[in-house]
């Protein structure tokens, strides 16, 4: 349960917001390092920040905690892929 909170909510958010930054070559342990170290300082952000938000709300549950970051990790892997230049507007000249 500890390694799907590290691993799950962020893994999809680092490879959807720089796929390219982040493509496996091959599996050998730097690769695996490059993509497991954001991913798992994303996923404690996130977790951090979901749980700050249910507590400001007066409705922190485990359970609530647990499925607002399946949430937000089910919506980072059905999103759509596309190209994000980290520009906006650029497209539109």
């Amino acid at each position: 349960m500890i390694v799907d909170l590290l691993v799950f909510p962020g893994l999809p958010l680092v490879l959807r917001l720089s796929p390219g930054r982040y493509a496996l070559e091959g599996f050998s342990l730097r690769t695996v390092q490059r993509v497991a170290v954001p991913a798992g300082a994303v996923s404690l952000s996130s977790a951090i920040l979901v749980t700050l938000a249910l507590m400001l709300a007066g409705a922190l549950t485990a359970e609530r905690a647990l499925v607002s970051l399946a949430v937000v990790s089910t919506l980072a892997i059905l999103a759509p892929a596309g190209r994000w230049t980290g520009r906006a507007g650029a497209e539109a000249r």
